[in-house]
């Protein structure tokens, strides 16, 4: 059982606990400034938030007025105590009296209670909608709030919603760009595919099959340049917006250091210039297909990759180098060689030969015409598909395998003999390669449960590299406008 002196200790800890709160609340710049701000005016922002208006429209208009009642309601149950703290200094009453009397009051200011509750719960919604506006204030919000806005009419919303369509193809703010379609996601895509393609290694083949190969390989990075060069474009092109919405993140930045007060009022004025800047994008947004067109790319370079290197350069590199093979240089070498001597034709440049050409002894012409274009399909670096100035270049290789040959017969003879043997062996092997069916590469062991993301395509490499030099100039074009 309780004394007077507990019950009084009691009373006392649970007035001052009362007193506290609503002196704290009452000088809370929180709370205080919740009287500032009218509510309803934002009520598409409170929305943003996910704040409840009508619980905060309720905590804000009652929460002074709770504290001060309840310091007053305080204040008398205080001067209460203190009335019967002087009866027992002047034994006016008995102990038993002052007891009932104290236990009776230590119930009754208990009622102060809900009073306290309702204080504390008001205080916390105020002090945590704050806190939440300004710790949740970004871009992203502002976007929000500006779309809003523009959906009010049909026409501003097709707008607004196309431009920032395009925004988040640019921006390289991760809370704002669109993962799937974005111009740094397709930087990181190009670089990879292109440092693919720098290390392919060719399994062993001849020179000229190499080149042939190597001239597809460049149409490909040629391909991953141009796309670096329209991404150059892009940014470029909208450096200006992009630069608007930087300030406007430096605003928000800004703003988020002050109160909650202030941010709600400035709200729609950022809102206002974000959809202005916006809307800029608009009257380039056909470029975000362009944006698409580019990950199609990507995709068919990617499946060019694979081909090339899983299927086509081993099944081309055993064909080149089975004796048997159609394309191995030494068969078309002697399929040349023994065409240019059949007939009566080959019979008088055999007589010519042996009457007017020197010869090593037991030397054979037909031997030594079939190893000189074997050798010339064996090493020759250079093709028609490369540069220009490689034609020139092939013709002084040629020149060097017949240049100790007599001159005008065989020489010249010779020389288009082995011209023609590069230029029919190279387009064999572009045949080849048109030819031949593109296929990904199959799934690792670990992933075998796995499906493609993409299956192989039914389309033949000789079309792959032809849809990836048209949108190649395709990207050209959009640069040069």
């Amino acid at each position: 059982m309780s004394t007077c002196p507990e019950i009084i200790t009691s009373i006392k800890e649970f007035l001052s606990e009362c007193r506290k709160e609503a002196q704290d609340t009452l000088t809370d710049p929180v709370a205080r400034q919740w009287q500032t701000v009218q509510i309803n005016h934002h009520s598409l922002v409170l929305e943003n938030f996910g704040i409840d208006q009508k619980q905060l429209v309720k905590a804000s208009e009652t929460v002074l007025e709770t504290a001060d009642k309840l310091l007053k309601e305080q204040t008398r149950w205080q001067n209460h105590l203190s009335n019967i703290e002087a009866d027992i200094r002047l034994n006016n009453q008995s102990e038993k009296t002052l007891y009932r009397v104290l236990l009776k009051m230590q119930t009754d200011c208990r009622e102060l209670n809900p009073l306290l509750a309702n204080l504390r719960e008001s205080r916390k919604i105020l002090t945590t909608t704050a806190d939440l506006i300004q710790k949740n204030l970004s871009l992203n919000t502002i976007f929000t709030l500006a779309q809003n806005e523009a959906a009010k009419l049909k026409k501003q919303k097709t707008i607004f919603e196309a431009g920032l369509e395009l925004f988040r193809t640019l921006t390289n703010d991760q809370d704002c760009q669109d993962r799937d379609n974005n111009i740094h996601t397709l930087i990181e895509l190009t670089e990879r595919i292109e440092l693919k393609f720098t290390k392919i290694v060719i399994p062993e083949m001849p020179e000229l099959a190499k080149v042939v190969v190597y001239c597809h390989i460049d149409t490909c990075l040629s391909a991953a340049l141009q796309i670096n060069n329209f991404v150059s474009f892009m940014q470029n092109t909208f450096k200006s917006e992009m630069d608007k919405v930087a300030e406007i993140k430096l605003e928000l930045l800004q703003l988020k250091e002050k109160s909650f007060s202030i941010i709600l009022s400035s709200l729609k004025e950022e809102s206002t210039k974000l959809k202005k800047v916006i809307n800029e994008f608009y009257y380039k947004a056909h470029l975000i297909e362009e944006m698409k067109k580019i990950n199609l790319l990507l995709d068919y370079m990617q499946v060019f990759y694979e081909s090339l290197r899983y299927f086509y350069l081993p099944s081309l590199s055993k064909r080149t180098m089975e004796p048997n093979s159609t394309l191995h240089p030494y068969l078309l070498a002697e399929t040349f060689g023994k065409k240019y001597f059949s007939g009566l034709k080959g019979l008088m440049r055999l007589l010519k030969l042996q009457l007017f050409a020197k010869a090593e002894p037991g030397s054979s012409h037909l031997k030594l015409l079939t190893e000189k274009i074997y050798i010339a399909l064996s090493t020759c670096p250079y093709y028609y598909c490369s540069k220009e100035t490689d034609t020139q270049k092939m013709i002084k290789f040629i020149e060097k395998l017949v240049h100790h040959l007599k001159k005008p017969f065989p020489y010249e003879d010779f020389f288009l003999i082995l011209k023609k043997s590069i230029a029919l062996y190279g387009s064999m092997i572009e045949k080849d390669f048109i030819s031949f069916q593109a296929e990904r590469k199959p799934p690792c062991a670990e992933n075998a449960s796995k499906p493609h993301q993409l299956p192989s395509p039914k389309i033949q490499l000789g079309r792959l590299i032809s849809k990836i030099e048209v949108h190649t100039q395709h990207l050209q074009k959009l640069q040069t406008g």
